[in-house]
């Protein structure tokens, strides 16, 4: 991170993103083999995989050290309100909330790299081009707003997701 950032704070972002994408792995693998959108099953078994795929450069962002404890970058309690309003969602709106979802990280990410130095953050700042490419790699075309209310309120509860 820059030198504005402390360890800690850099590591709450890696383990932030990695917890992220390790539950939105999970969940969209589940909706894409439960059949209730047989429709959009194909697009979020793929999403799913890619998110898997992220948890594990994230995790490789993660200090190690003694001075951090799994208190100090646990990320879960910002997450809880995004995942129920994620699982509440109805079958025919996945799609929209997934890329909803996909759009608040895309802009999160922007925020994140500009804050990255160029230099120190070199590793750091290549995951983050990977992920914003990825994840721009899947967005389906012609999709966009028409995100489930619900989702909108608790996406902007946790903004940014990065943080």
């Amino acid at each position: 991170m820059s030198d504005s950032k402390t360890l800690v704070e850099g590591a709450r972002h890696w383990a932030s993103l990695t917890w992220l994408s390790e539950a939105l792995f999970k969940l969209f693998g589940v909706w894409s083999v439960d059949g209730m959108d047989p429709k959009s099953a194909p697009m979020l078994s793929s999403l799913s995989r890619c998110f898997g795929e992220h948890v594990g450069w994230w995790q490789k962002l993660l200090p190690i050290s003694e001075l951090l404890d799994n208190t100090t970058i646990d990320p879960r309690s910002s997450f809880v309100t995004l995942m129920v309003a994620l699982e509440a969602t109805d079958s025919s709106e996945r799609l929209a909330a997934a890329v909803a979802v996909i759009d608040s990280l895309e802009v999160d990410l922007l925020t994140l790299d500009a804050g990255l130095s160029g230099i120190s953050d070199g590793p750091a700042k290549r995951v983050v081009m990977l992920v914003r490419a990825d994840i721009g790699y899947w967005r389906p075309k012609g999709e966009g707003s028409g995100a489930p209310g619900h989702l909108v309120r608790a996406l902007s509860d946790v903004r940014p997701l990065t943080g």
